[in-house]
């Protein structure tokens, strides 16, 4: 077994840990180096489908992480500002009305939801 073969096996190692991650960055971190050695390995074995493949996954795994690592640091300066004044919109659109949510465990009931609703909206009766 060849240097190549090793590679591929390197490759697929690193596609696998993909799979066993839990947050995003990290995966997309992992994703990147398994798309950079499979088209290293495709290349190099000169099988092109795999080239063609990885290549096309490598910008959006790239995209996918500098998105994640905006959305992080959006949230930690929102968490230190206070939100929901000054939450921006990407946070607000992941989980809405959490910020409404007194307890952390707790979540509104849908009548207490409306009844929030129906004092805000304007020309309401209530």
């Amino acid at each position: 077994m060849g240097y190549i073969d090793w590679l591929g096996w390197a490759a697929a190692l690193l596609t696998l840990v993909t799979f066993s991650m839990k947050t995003m960055i990290p995966l997309s971190a992992i994703a990147i180096a398994s798309n950079i050695a499979f088209i290293s390995y495709g290349a190099l074995a000169e099988i092109y489908p795999v080239v063609a493949l990885h290549s096309t996954l490598l910008p959006f795994n790239f995209i996918r992480l500098l998105q994640m690592r905006r959305l992080v640091a959006s949230a930690r300066i929102a968490a230190a500002s206070g939100c929901p004044s000054t939450c921006p919109k990407s946070i607000m659109k992941l989980r809405p009305a959490t910020y409404l949510v007194r307890s952390r465990f707790s979540r509104p009931t849908r009548a207490a939801r409306l009844r929030r609703f129906a004092k805000v909206r304007p020309g309401s009766t209530a």
